[in-house]
């Protein structure tokens, strides 16, 4: 049915009821007509202004109209109301005076009534182990085996800046420029979106109109394009494109507003989640959107479309979510991967049944700890669930999921078990001796460094209603969590440096390189506070960097010296070495 088909049905029963209490009342057909007319004209204004405020999904209980059963009431308990205060008293049966009484009650049979409906069907599709297995079994969830390592990270894309960092360096591009653009545009806090361009990874934002009121008198018009603010950098460049005008906004008014641009055009029989920007290879920017419906009436949303809008044209396209196109990083939103991360946790153990929180407690029962989205080594973004009971006491976790965003695919590793989570793995972060200033830390996410788990935190300092900025980045190893191992430095290359080298002290799984060659080219730097030596070998590429302490022969390093050494490859552009020789030192002094 099209909106308009369901607004006139819904006027054209508020109406019949509404004028059917009248004559019952009044037993006058002049006051009936009247009512139904009144009542038409006021429930056509009512009800357009609910579904364009709402935007109801007209599907699921009801023939897909419980949506329009809550507004429904209160129509009729309104206009019980104002019959109470301005209709006239009529005597029935016994002297009994009406007035709007029954309208009220009206009101209240259809809440006993769809209650009652509604506690059926949720227990016909909830009630038994069987039907709560269906819904765990929407998760689609491979175990991996205990021994199985987690896909590595692609440390490259480490993600260093936070949303309120992007937010501050937006904000401050826009106030920058000479346009003025800061005049005349904003940014909203909650319209970032984290995507992967090409090989990195960016936070992007639409220009939204500064005024309000332009916007609500129409005056505003297209935004006039997008932010884009790398992620992977400490000191991220931002571009701001005012080349792409965008029709469509997050948080637009009107037909600028994504969510109604699309309700309004077919778009009203399911969920429309995940909205938000996305931009091609070829920098032009879109409005993406995952359409879902519930599989079981009541609840279990699957995606069923990709809604893609291209945001300079309004042209609307949908895809099968595993059919969307390759620059697309997000079919599935984050918010249902884990309800269906919980769904599973909560009822795929062979031993739950359906009662199982109810009266035990909650055993073999797990849910999502934490949730964020990085990338593996082969670029592909996965949000990483650590996985813990739903004791809430437990600061530990059960197994890690890793669940793809552009699929509903997840593997569970279970052999990531026992490592601390949430507030545990927070205090520790923050309580570490080298985090002086007391620096907030932030967008904590898990990796798999080197083959091992592994936390990383970004440090920030607080700048008000602005944002904040980066302060410094803290590894920790995700089985060794202590204050005393967290690694806190001021840059992602120097902290996987010193990451490497004490994992390989530390780890067998970290496999140690030994090189022995002649000194090419030998540097030093000073690094938080420490001071480095860099330097290159004859016939080798790759470049070494060692602190200064590690050896007391090192402040005598020069070309020609031939040395032995172990390194640790960290994927950046210095690797960590230790256990250093200078091998031409130790022949002259015998």
């Amino acid at each position: 049915m099209s909106l308009t088909s369901i607004t006139l049905l819904w006027v054209l029963i508020f109406a019949t009821g509404s004028s059917l209490l009248t004559y019952l009342n009044y037993r006058s057909a002049t006051k009936t007509a009247i009512s139904f007319a009144l009542s038409a004209v006021c429930g056509y204004v009512f009800y357009s202004t609910y579904i364009y405020l709402v935007t109801p999904s007209f599907t699921g209980t009801f023939w897909g109209q419980g949506g329009m059963i809550v507004p429904t009431i209160i129509a009729f308990a309104l206009k019980g109301v104002l019959n109470m205060m301005f209709g006239q008293p009529s005597r029935v049966g016994h002297d009994e005076e009406t007035r709007g009484l029954a309208a009220i009650g009206v009101a209240l049979v259809i809440i006993v009534v769809g209650m009652l409906t509604w506690i059926g069907t949720y227990g016909y599709y909830s009630w038994s182990t069987a039907n709560v297995k269906e819904w765990a079994g929407l998760a689609n969830v491979r175990v991996a085996a205990e021994t199985e390592k987690l896909p590595p990270t692609n440390v490259k894309r480490i993600q260093v800046v936070t949303e309120r960092y992007a937010q501050f360096v937006g904000l401050t591009a826009l106030g920058s420029g000479a346009d003025s653009l800061s005049s005349r545009y904003t940014i909203d806090t909650d319209s970032w979106t984290r995507l992967g361009i090409g090989n990195k990874t960016y936070w992007v934002a639409p220009l939204q109109p500064r005024s309000d009121w332009l916007q609500f008198t129409g005056a505003a018009g297209d935004s006039v394009g997008y932010v884009k603010v790398e992620a992977e950098n400490e000191t991220p460049a931002v571009e701001v494109f005012t080349d792409k005008p965008l029709r469509v906004l997050p948080n637009g008014w009107w037909d600028h507003n994504f969510v109604r641009y699309v309700y309004y055009r077919g778009y009203h029989q399911g969920e429309i989640r995940d909205t938000g920007i996305e931009i091609d290879d070829e920098g032009h920017p879109f409005m993406t959107a995952t359409y879902t419906v519930p599989k079981f009436v009541i609840g279990g949303e699957v995606m069923t479309k990709l809604i893609v809008v291209d945001a300079t044209t309004g042209e609307i396209k949908d895809y099968d979510p595993q059919k969307a196109p390759a620059w697309v990083d997000r079919t599935l939103p984050q918010d249902l991967s884990k309800d269906y991360a919980n769904w599973w946790g909560h009822y795929h153990h062979k031993d739950v049944h359906w009662l199982q929180s109810t009266f035990y407690g909650g055993v073999n029962q797990t849910e999502v700890a934490d949730s964020d989205l990085v990338f593996n080594d082969a670029n592909q973004s996965v949000y990483s669930m650590p996985m813990s009971s739903v004791n809430n006491a437990d600061g530990s976790a059960t197994g890690l999921l890793l669940y793809s965003t552009r699929e509903n695919k997840a593997v569970y590793y279970p052999g990531m078990n026992g490592i601390p989570v949430g507030p545990v793995v927070e205090n520790t972060f923050s309580g570490t001796e080298r985090n002086v200033k007391k620096y907030e830390v932030k967008q904590i996410q898990l990796y798999a460094i080197n083959g091992e788990p592994t936390y990383v935190a970004i440090y920030t300092h607080d700048q008000g209603s602005k944002g904040e900025t980066f302060a410094a980045i803290g590894f920790l190893h995700a089985k060794s969590v202590s204050t005393n191992n967290v690694i806190y430095a001021s840059s992602v290359e120097e902290g996987l440096q010193q990451y490497s080298v004490w994992l390989a002290g530390v780890s067998k799984s970290v496999e140690e390189k030994s090189l022995e060659g002649e000194i090419f080219r030998v540097g030093r730097s000073l690094q938080n506070g420490s001071e480095t030596f860099v330097f290159k070998v004859m016939n080798d590429h790759r470049t070494f960097s060692i602190k200064s302490g590690s050896n007391g022969d090192l402040p005598l390093l020069q070309p020609g010296d031939k040395v032995s050494f172990k390194f640790v490859e960290t994927g950046t552009a210095n690797n960590a070495v230790s256990h250093f020789r200078n091998l031409t030192i130790e022949q002259k002094n015998n």
